[in-house]
């Protein structure tokens, strides 16, 4: 699981940039993709990570 700053096309338009993407294998073997909803600050994310 990582942290991540979005491209600027790719901001809220409140604002809003960081994410965590995290990749998980499904039951075809193959790699998925989740992102998480942005957050305003890097700090507000990784806080919110820990609670799930």
């Amino acid at each position: 699981m990582s942290v991540r700053q979005l491209k600027e096309n790719k901001i809220t338009k409140d604002g809003r940039s960081w994410v965590f993407i995290q990749y998980s294998k499904g039951l075809d073997g193959k790699r998925h993709q989740y992102q998480s909803p942005a957050y305003y600050t890097k700090k507000e994310e990784t806080l919110n990570t820990k609670v799930l």
